[in-house]
């Protein structure tokens, strides 16, 4: 190609001062002249002539070789960039991959943790009934209480830990969260889950899927934090209302005391999408057992804040 235009521009040069000169011969027929005022005059002619079309020339050959750099520049840009995104991409497939060999790593010793409790264990409901305590106790101390009793049965204490660090794994280290943020403000955030539910939520819901739905309530009652935080359940607390971990609890099996209570009045999304009639329901159950505590503060966002006013 280049050889074919410096070929074309050879002999349009030619060409030019070819018939420069033929013009010039024929209105100044003759021979050869032995004066230097007429070469001189021939030189005008030819610089005149022609000097002002090759500067033409020359300045569009300039603009034609600054558009092919410019194109070179351009086609050499697109190419860095393809290969910058290939490589990202080629980084986020190995994390993904990454990810998620360690999250069914976890996933398996989880369900081989509850394995264990379901033979140890047929019924969890002993966990929400007030034993020792009774409805005259604030609700701080019953909840110390209720949690200590799950403390005290290693191995349920040691599967919850177990739940903890694989929800954990999902919030903090899924490909979307670059910063590998874990904070209660991050774990807060529900525009965050709603845009990375995909990534995010749906390893969350295949955990959810092998709990067992009567672990739920316990799993509920266990992980609320205290006012004071002294628990230092704020997290645990947080992924369970990110990921709606609650939604398949049966809420029909819950037990009208102080346990339920504290369940809906702890937790604002942690039941999901569920009917609003039921949810009515039992709050009306409890605010006809607990008037005086409805009367208290309710936690704002909460389920027994947000349906008192209904029932």
């Amino acid at each position: 190609m280049l050889k074919k235009v410096v070929l074309l521009a050879t002999v349009l040069a030619i060409s030019i001062v070819a018939v420069a000169c033929y013009f010039y011969f024929d209105q100044f027929s003759g021979g050869f002249s032995s004066k230097s005022s007429d070469w001189g005059n021939f030189g005008s002619y030819i610089g005149g002539a022609v000097g002002a079309i090759f500067a033409s020339l020359s300045f569009l050959a300039l603009l034609y070789t600054v558009f092919l750099q410019r194109e070179e520049l351009t086609t050499a840009i697109s190419a860095l960039e393809d290969g910058a995104a290939s490589q990202r991409k080629q980084v986020e497939n190995h994390e993904a991959q990454k990810f998620e060999t360690t999250f069914y790593s976890l996933l398996d010793l989880h369900n081989r943790a509850v394995k264990e409790l379901d033979f140890k264990l047929a019924d969890f409901s002993g966990y929400l009934h007030n034993l020792e305590t009774d409805d005259s106790v604030s609700v701080d101390s019953y909840l110390a209480a209720r949690q200590e009793h799950v403390l005290e049965n290693v191995e349920l204490s040691q599967y919850f830990r177990v739940l903890y660090q694989l929800l954990k794994f999902i919030a903090k280290n899924n490909i979307r969260n670059n910063e590998k943020q874990f904070s209660e403000l991050s774990l807060g955030c529900r525009d965050t889950i709603s845009k990375y539910e995909n990534d995010e939520k749906m390893y969350a819901s295949l955990v959810r899927s092998f709990v067992p739905v009567k672990l739920l309530p316990v799993l509920a009652l266990n992980c609320i934090p205290t006012y004071a935080g002294l628990n230092n359940l704020q997290r645990y607390w947080a992924l369970l209302e990110r990921y709606s971990f609650l939604e398949h609890m049966r809420l029909d099996h819950l037990p009208i005391n102080m346990s339920t209570f504290l369940i809906f009045d702890r937790y604002s999304y942690a039941m999901g999408e569920k009917g609003q009639n039921v949810i009515e329901g039992l709050v009306r159950q409890l605010k006809s057992k607990y008037p005086d505590k409805f009367e208290s503060d309710l936690m704002e966002g909460g389920y027994l804040h947000t349906y008192a006013d209904h029932v």
